[in-house]
């Protein structure tokens, strides 16, 4: 039996790649899973921002565990060199989920987020700081991972047809079970024209969530998730914030919608049908709040000054609107 264990309020990627590969990809303790693999452990988030819990990782790991998967939500670092210690001292691997991290630094000596697990995953879907429509990235420090991530991206084969082509191989055998997972030629050049202005747009983006923060601090019925510290170590791939409960946040963002402001929020994805209906119940209140109280705001490198005045003042005109400010 072979266990991850990984924080539960993550992209539904996440889990489906895991369930991939026969780990059962929802939140239940130590019961027998699929395949021979055991059913995923779900991680609490801590309860004042929405990164991993690494003091919950500890009580969780169990000797099944084989490895850690570490999300950088919204693109605020998780705790990764505290996990990569754990890992060490435990023999286990560590995968960073850096889909919405790119170019987050994940310690004061500027180490980015993806350069310190055994594995780490990128995104480049249209959202994403660094985007092209679809694909992603894979790296690791690992030439062994390397090969191995380069055949099941392509159906495990030992040659594609490009090295066929040039005449580097006449024909191909099949090793493993593998994937359709090869970014095209036309979005890897797209990707690699955008990086010299990506550090740029990633400051662009912080400079958007120090304003938030600056004209959101202190709005009656707002929270705002994270610290000035943190703000400066991410790459903000969205701006959440929080509101009381469940049904404030909804009516919050059903009065932003009618101001023709979109905003977006991320479930706990343990609660979602196929998990819960193959694996059972988990409570995750700290995980469960998060996702029932939160919400994102508008975030692009490219949100011009009247742009910004109309989400804050929308903000604020739906906060008013709210059945709690209009009785005080």
């Amino acid at each position: 039996m072979r266990k991850l264990q990984k924080v539960a309020i993550v992209g539904a990627a996440v889990l489906g790649s895991i369930g991939s590969f026969g780990v059962g990809p929802a939140f239940a303790h130590g019961e027998p899973g699929h395949d021979g693999f055991d059913i995923t452990q779900g991680i609490e988030c801590r309860s004042h921002d929405m990164n991993i819990d690494v003091d919950d990782v500890v009580r969780r790991i169990t000797p099944k565990t084989k490895a850690i998967v570490a999300v950088h939500f919204c693109g605020y670092p998780a705790k990764v060199v505290e996990l990569r210690k754990i890992c060490d001292e435990r023999g286990l691997v560590l995968i960073e989920d850096a889909a919405q991290a790119v170019g987050a630094s994940v310690a004061a000596d500027g180490t980015r987020a993806g350069s310190v697990g055994d594995l780490a995953c990128f995104s480049l879907f249209s959202k994403n700081q660094l985007c092209v429509g679809e694909g992603g990235v894979v790296t690791t420090p690992s030439e062994e991972l390397a090969t191995k991530v380069r055949s099941l991206r392509s159906h495990a084969m030992t040659s594609v047809t490009w090295d066929r082509h040039r005449g580097y191989a006449e024909t191909y055998d099949i090793m493993d079970v593998g994937f359709n997972y090869r970014l095209d030629e036309p979005r890897a050049a797209l990707a690699l024209s955008r990086l010299p202005r990506l550090a740029a747009d990633i400051e662009s983006r912080r400079e958007l969530a120090r304003t938030y923060r600056r004209r959101l601090a202190g709005l009656d019925g707002l929270e705002l998730v994270w610290s000035d510290e943190d703000v400066e170590h991410a790459s903000h791939f969205a701006f959440p914030v929080v509101l009381a409960d469940e049904p404030t946040r909804d009516r919050f963002r059903e009065r932003l919608s009618d101001l023709g402001v979109q905003t977006t929020w991320y479930p706990a994805v343990h609660r979602f049908t196929d998990y819960v209906e193959n694996f059972g119940e988990l409570s995750l209140p700290n995980v469960e709040a998060a996702a029932q109280r939160h919400c994102a705001l508008p975030m692009s490198a490219h949100l011009s000054q009247e742009e910004i005045d109309i989400v804050v003042q929308s903000v604020e005109e739906a906060l008013s609107d709210l059945p709690d400010a209009a009785a005080a």
